[in-house]
């Protein structure tokens, strides 16, 4: 802000200071003096002259009591207006002193602003094309259901108006057909309007140009491509123009997804193309399916395993095999003994470090019989630092017989005796 505006700005806090203390004070004061050492400002006050916004808003000046009382152009308004209308005088805009300063209090950019803003009207106006008898798409999750309600909505009308209709309750195949029109037509005009005009004004697009755009005898722009001549269907040879935004587009793409069984994109976009084109159709149809929750519950991938934790020591440090033992059962298996079919289990005893194994066949799967098993293993490999196993009943029972024998083992005074020698402890 400069000096002189900064000055004015300090006359106008010292005006508005003087007058609330004249409002809070409530005695009567005889003389007002407020003092600016700014010629600047002072020149601003007494002038005349049309001055800018931001001064002119500040030392502009209202009027008495006395002086609006007596103002006959305030409660009367201008006295051309209580004569005959034919009387009235014409304004125009000749004045070459208005027009300047007309085109003095423009603001750059202010055409491009009138330009933008009468696009936008017009960009609102085409977007507030009446849907068929106010029917909102959005509020459908279905093509069938949007298509039907149109139809008895239609129906429901042309009785009013007492044209003749079915009396049946069941739609028709024309009845169908003239309402799914009815929105076909409503999501062209509606996005397409600029077509429309360029057809019609013979006006060159690009949209057409690229798609080779007419308007067919049904009202529709229709796209004309290399397959006139083919042996096809009038709707696969020259499809109908959809836009790729709409509710009403989207409901297409999921009926005729639901018709193929949840096929996938390229299946559902060659159907598609029987009858309609849309611009970026591939990545529209891709849009839709991928909110499709029957396709992403059955194609969806399988859960993450989790985080495997580091293998414990026992299993990355070199040691001799069997070192460290896992122990399982197998079983029951079948085998034939005097005769007779029997049942037999087979103790299994893997090492940790080298994955190497080692069977053991067992009549039952009492914990005796573990017990002969193990000490059998332990006679061909070596005794093991230590084993793993579930929590099975003879494992867990063995387990307890051999800390048991361990013990007494232990305190033996044989044993005892050797350590000692042998400087163990």
């Amino acid at each position: 802000m400069t000096i002189p505006r900064l000055e004015l700005m300090a006359v106008l806090i010292g005006v508005r200071c003087l007058a609330f203390v004249k409002g809070e004070l409530n005695v009567p004061i005889e003389t007002i003096y407020l003092w600016t050492d700014s010629q600047c400002v002072l020149k601003w006050i007494s002038t005349k002259k049309d001055l800018g916004v931001f001064v002119k808003n500040r030392i502009t000046r209202g009027t008495s009591t006395r002086l609006l009382c007596d103002n006959s152009l305030w409660w009367h308004g201008p006295e051309w207006l209580l004569i005959d209308s034919h009387q009235w005088k014409i304004f125009t805009c000749e004045d070459v002193l208005a027009n300047q300063e007309y085109k003095c209090e423009l603001k750059v950019g202010k055409k491009t602003t009138e330009s933008s803003a009468l696009l936008c009207t017009k960009e609102i106006e085409g977007n507030q094309i009446e849907t068929p008898y106010g029917i909102q798409c959005k509020n459908f999750s279905s093509y069938y259901k949007l298509i039907r309600v149109t139809a008895w909505v239609e129906r429901f009308i042309s009785r009013i108006k007492k044209i003749s209709v079915k009396t049946s309750k069941i739609l028709t195949c024309e009845e169908l057909k003239i309402a799914e029109e009815k929105w076909i037509k409503f999501v062209q005009r509606r996005n397409y309007s600029d077509i429309f005009s360029a057809i019609y004004e013979n006006k060159p697009n690009n949209l057409q140009n690229q798609l080779g755009l007419f308007i067919s005898d049904d009202g529709f722009p229709r796209c004309k491509g290399r397959f006139e001549n083919a042996d096809l269907s009038e709707a696969a040879r020259i499809p109908i123009l959809l836009p790729r935004g709409e509710d009403f587009t989207r409901l297409i793409i999921e009926r005729i997804h639901k018709d193929l069984f949840h096929s996938g994109v390229s299946q559902t976009l060659s159907k598609l193309r029987h009858k309609f084109w849309i611009p970026q159709g591939r990545s529209t149809v891709r849009q839709v399916l991928r909110h499709c929750l029957v396709c992403r519950r059955f194609e969806g991938g399988h859960y993450g395993m989790p985080k495997m934790p580091p293998f414990p020591r026992s299993r990355v440090s070199q040691s001799i095999p069997f070192a460290s033992t896992g122990l399982d059962y197998l079983g029951p298996i079948y085998v034939k003994y005097d005769g007779e079919n029997k049942k037999r289990w087979v103790c299994l005893f893997t090492c940790f470090v080298t994955r190497a194994i080692h069977l053991e066949l067992l009549n039952d799967m009492t914990t005796e019989e573990f017990l002969y098993a193990f000490r059998r293993f332990v006679s061909i490999r070596g005794a093991p630092c230590n084993i793993l196993s579930d929590n099975a009943a003879q494992f867990k029972l063995g387990s307890a017989t051999l800390d048991l024998v361990w013990k007494k083992v232990i305190k033996c005074d044989d044993v005892q005796n050797y350590v000692s020698n042998a400087g163990i402890r």
